[in-house]
Formats: C-alpha cells, sequence, structure tokens
C-alpha cells in the first residue's frame, strides 16, 4: 500500500499522493514501479520521498523543464521613460509568483531587470511593465526557481532618438554661439544615459574633457513634451559650409545601447567682405608703375 508520495526542494513541497487519501500515484509493477502525476511546479533537483506500509525510500532527484520564450508583445518602439505593458509568452513559467526570480532583457538579455513589476498570469504568460532606458534589438531571460530560459529570439526596442528642430540653424565660422536642438526619446530623463551631438558625424565637445552631456544636466531637459539639449557652436574646421547635425544616444554603465538620431541641416555663415583698405605704400608703388608706363610709351 503507496502511504504517500512526495517531492521537492526539501522532499516534500509536491505531494502527488498524500496521507490524506488523495493520490495521483498507483503501483504498475508489482515491487519494483509506481507511476505518478506531477503537480504543477517549477525548478530543478527534487528529491523523491516515497512511503509505503510505514517505510521510506532512499532519494532520488527530477526537474522540471526550463522555462522558455516563444514570443513577445509590446514595446516595439518603447517609451524611454518605461513603465509600458510587455507580455511574456511561453511555457514552464511555474504556478508561484514568488518562484519568479527575475526577469531581464537588454544585449545579451542583461542590463535592465523588472523582475518587481511582473505578474505571473500563468505557466505560459507574464505580464511586466518595462524600466527605463536606451537601446534596440533587445533580448529577454525568465528565471523560475534556479532555471534561466534561453535567450529570446524575439527581441524588443525603444523608440530612436528624433530630432525635430535646430533654434538657430546658422552661425558664425569662429563659432561660440548657443544653439538648442529639441525632438523626442532623447532619453533625458533616463538615469545614467549621455547624449552626443555629432557634426558630420563628428562628435562636438560641451567642455575639455568630454563630448558626452549626462542626461539631468543643465545642458538637457524636457519642456511639455519635446525633449531638448542646448550647445555651444565649434568653430569650422572643414570647407564646407552645410554641416550635418545628429544625436547619438547611449547609457554610461550599458554598454551596446546607443542610438542615433535623424539628421539636421546647420550653415555656417559664408565670408563676407566688409571693407577694403590699401596702404601707402601700395598707393606709391601704383603711381610709379604708371609713370614707368608713361615713359615706355614716350620711347615708342
Amino acid at each position: 500500500m503507496v502511504d504517500s508520495v512526495m517531492y521537492g526542494e526539501n522532499g516534500y513541497e509536491y505531494k502527488p499522493c498524500a496521507k490524506s487519501g488523495l493520490c495521483d500515484c498507483r503501483v504498475i509493477t508489482d515491487h519494483t514501479e509506481i507511476l505518478c502525476n506531477t503537480t504543477a511546479g517549477s525548478g530543478k533537483a527534487h528529491r523523491w520521498a516515497v512511503e509505503i506500509d510505514g517505510q521510506n525510500s532512499t532519494v532520488s532527484t527530477t526537474s522540471y523543464a526550463r522555462p522558455v520564450i516563444y514570443n513577445i508583445t509590446g514595446m516595439v518602439d518603447g517609451d524611454c521613460d518605461g513603465n509600458e505593458d510587455v507580455r511574456i509568452f511561453g511555457a514552464n513559467f511555474g504556478g508561484d509568483q514568488g518562484k519568479l526570480e527575475s526577469i531581464t532583457y537588454g544585449p545579451g538579455g542583461v542590463g535592465f531587470t523588472v523582475t518587481d513589476s511582473c505578474v505571473l498570469v500563468s505557466h505560459y504568460r507574464i505580464d511586466c511593465k518595462t524600466s527605463w532606458g536606451v537601446g534596440k534589438d533587445l533580448s529577454w531571460l525568465v528565471t523560475v526557481d534556479h532555471q534561466t530560459s534561453d535567450l529570446s529570439t524575439f527581441t524588443t526596442n525603444y523608440k530612436q532618438p528624433e530630432l525635430s528642430v535646430l533654434v538657430a540653424d546658422d552661425g558664425m565660422t569662429v563659432g561660440g554661439s548657443l544653439h538648442t536642438l529639441n525632438g523626442t526619446s532623447l532619453a533625458v530623463n533616463v538615469p545614467g544615459s549621455y547624449i552626443e551631438i555629432l557634426i558630420d558625424d563628428v562628435p562636438i565637445l560641451f567642455n575639455t574633457r568630454t563630448s558626452k552631456a549626462i542626461s539631468g544636466t543643465a545642458d538637457t531637459g524636457r519642456s511639455q513634451t519635446s525633449d531638448y539639449i542646448r550647445f555651444t557652436l565649434p568653430e569650422m574646421t572643414r570647407l564646407s559650409q552645410t554641416k550635418s547635425v545628429k544625436v547619438r544616444v547611449g547609457h554610461m554603465e550599458k554598454s551596446n545601447l546607443e542610438q542615433i538620431s535623424n539628421s539636421l541641416s546647420f550653415v555656417y555663415h559664408s565670408p563676407q567682405i566688409n571693407t577694403i583698405e590699401v596702404s601707402s605704400r601700395s598707393k606709391r608703388a601704383f603711381w610709379k608703375t604708371s609713370i614707368l608706363a608713361m615713359k615706355c610709351a614716350n620711347w615708342l
């Protein structure tokens, strides 16, 4: 007679056959084999304990299959500020919210953690809220009860930075004038993010040390629904007067997250002649040349 069959990390968490009389196990080969239906669960290296007629079995272990990610919906062009809905569809997510150890995404599946915002809906679905961030082609990982899924083949993206207008789109070749770029998804509220301004794909310096304007500093901000970045125009170093202006957004602590915006046009002023001055020495040379020409004409 089978008294009980239990298994789990400690040998008793899951009970397909309990002493209460509910038993989903049966002997299929006398003395040697018992068939049991597992209960819903998760994890690996579960120890089994069988009690028959008051005698306990020796220890053996089994594992549930690892979580699998089949599909992800949401965050096609995610807001850099986060807090948007994402649904993860798969299998083997377990039946206990407490066993949901971590859910992360980013290059290689790491970088941004959203575990605390996720709800285990079923063994096949998890609903989450996105974190603040930047980047594209971000893969996901799900860890349930000490088991981690393979890297998701489906990826998600934060929206690419987009420039709308360059306030004061011309300036003198000596530089020094103040200009403002307005746009969206410039990650100005993302902790640790940075923005670089590229003129003809070359980053300009915000100061003598770096080309990166850190989010939250005086150089960046948000006005109503538009992000902005202010910069001082550098001296023109190449012959072309018309320049392409873009921004590159990335993160100081997380690598491989850079995104580049569309481009706007900027024009350095053309050369302008205000006055022409002739020195007195040049005048004397001119008159001497004229007199010599007259003497030569008289000889002819």
